[in-house]
């Protein structure tokens, strides 16, 4: 028995440090395995530490602790501590158009069809935060919609994309692939609904969550304290890890989620939806954007002009560390700090966390556009034959109301915590309900008509999906309810478009 906890214990700490080192090996490994093997190496730390200062008669476990943390405070502190800078590319001149101008293009393009539609539907879409299920369920749902149009959903009445978090990586995938030129009636024939199906489910099938794990106990965890690394930090392999997935599926010569972010946007012949993506300023607690649009508003950050006032002006991200921005979720993911481009100044713009910190679901800039096309719709006299929706893509139904026979209350100490949790959901909550015609699609867990248990797990906030899960969002696409919204918003699309 001994021999065999010891062969363990060896099995788990050598197991741990091989992941750190070996980052490609994490998502073949079950992120529970990479706990425990975590747990039991810094037990074994802590033993011997208590060992030695049993030994030495002095407390050198305390002591080893209080200079872990002076080292990695003084670490953060110090002028060539990098390990979490955003990665940035080189990019000519940004010359980014402001908002006005980019929605009075859009409407230029599409004035036209509009004027000979009885109702033109034009799309702004939020899509709610929560890891891996949020990703797919809306790639899921907007690719649905763009192949049953044959594109027209992307190419003619979709004008933005926005969302937080796992929901934003979602769109980011939708955009990436919908907006390669793709007009030819062969292509189209050769889609299908389960093509698309197996893609998306295909990417997020995959780990995406030991490598963080083994960062933030292993990797980034040392590299706080001693100042030196060896690997990039948790967020960017988390970035190289989706753009690898993505090009082993979809096998695109130029790797989409490599690009940088606004090459997108690049001489295009007509305007693109907006792809925007959100993330929250640490410094001021402000909502931080990265948009190919200036949204001329003091109430929040454009990340392009904090990069601007590090002395950036030629520099930007690539897609993939944008939607890792943006899904830097507390702690599993790194936070993004951005720091200036010339060695002689130590310029910094701030860090930048998850997007749901702030607004979990994205409405906070799909009504601001809203409001701002709406305007342009009515000086124009074009409002009446436009059917403005913010379409919401929400992947928990929780239910807000305040019903005194359900409320219960909770333990003194834990209400702290509790009401930061319930305060994050119920602004996200509120926000929803602040769009002006929304249409919510909603992941349906208590389905009445489905009566496969199969199809009914237990879905946590992660980025590691199991095929049962992966199947049951499927499945969502076919729900009853979904599936009336989604054919109504198909056929209101090829009623009013060049098909």
């Amino acid at each position: 028995l001994i021999y065999s906890l010891n062969f363990g214990v060896l099995f788990f700490l050598t197991l741990f440090l091989i992941l750190n080192v070996v980052i490609v090996l994490n998502p073949h490994i079950n992120p529970l395995v990479v706990f425990i093997s975590a747990l039991i190496f810094y037990l074994l730390m802590v033993y011997v530490f208590k060992w030695i200062g049993k030994m030495w008669k002095m407390p050198f476990f305390t002591v080893f602790v209080i200079i872990i943390i002076i080292l990695s405070v003084r670490n953060q502190q110090t002028k060539n501590f990098d390990h979490y800078a955003i990665p940035t590319v080189k990019y000519a001149e940004r010359n980014r158009p402001d908002l006005k101008l980019y929605v009075k293009k859009w409407i230029d393009e599409r004035q036209a069809l509009i004027k000979s539609s009885d109702k033109f539907p034009l799309y702004l879409v939020s899509s709610q935060g929560g890891g891996s299920k949020a990703g797919l369920w809306s790639a899921l749902a907007l690719g649905y919609i763009n192949e049953k149009t044959q594109g027209e959903f992307f190419k003619q009445h979709l004008l933005s994309l926005t969302g937080a978090s796992g929901g934003a990586v979602g769109n980011g995938l939708f955009f990436a692939e919908a907006s390669q030129p793709r007009d030819s009636a062969e292509f189209w024939s050769h889609q299908s609904v389960d093509n698309l199906q197996t893609q998306a489910g295909e990417f997020y099938k995959t780990n995406y969550l030991s490598s963080s794990v083994s960062g933030l106990l292993g990797r980034d965890f040392w590299q706080s304290i001693t100042g030196f690394s060896l690997t990039k930090n948790r967020g960017e392999i988390l970035a190289d890890e989706w753009e690898n997935k993505y090009y082993n599926i979809h096998q695109h010569k130029n790797k989409l989620l490599q690009k940088d972010f606004l090459s997108f946007y690049d001489q295009q012949s007509r305007q693109l939806p907006l792809m925007i993506v959100n993330t929250t300023h640490i410094q001021s607690g402000r909502y931080c954007y990265i948009s190919p649009v200036k949204l001329d508003s003091k109430a929040y950050l454009d990340f392009y002009e904090l990069l601007d006032s590090c002395g950036c002006q030629l520099h930007s991200v690539k897609l993939s560390m944008a939607l890792a921005l943006n899904a830097s979720f507390p702690l599993i993911g790194s936070v993004g700090d951005i720091r200036g481009c010339s060695p002689t100044e130590n310029l910094k713009g701030g860090q930048l966390a998850d997007a749901g910190y702030y607004d979990n679901i994205g409405g906070t800039i799909s009504q601001f556009i809203y409001d701002e096309v709406e305007r342009q719709l009515e000086e124009r006299g074009l409002r009446s034959k436009v059917e403005l929706i913010n379409l919401v893509l929400v992947n928990e139904n929780y239910d807000y109301d305040v019903n005194p026979r359900q409320l219960k209350n909770y333990n003194q100490l834990m209400i702290p915590f509790q009401t930061i949790v319930s305060v994050r959901s119920g602004h996200t909550y509120q926000t929803s309900r602040f769009l002006a015609d929304p249409v919510f699609i909603y992941m349906d867990y208590e389905d009445k008509q489905e009566k496969r248990n199969k199809f009914k797990p237990i879905i946590p906030l992660g980025r590691y999906l199991s095929e049962t899960a992966v199947e049951f969002i499927e499945y969502q696409l076919n729900a009853p309810t979904n599936k009336k919204k989604l054919d109504k918003i198909i056929l209101d699309i090829t009623q009013n478009s060049t098909l």
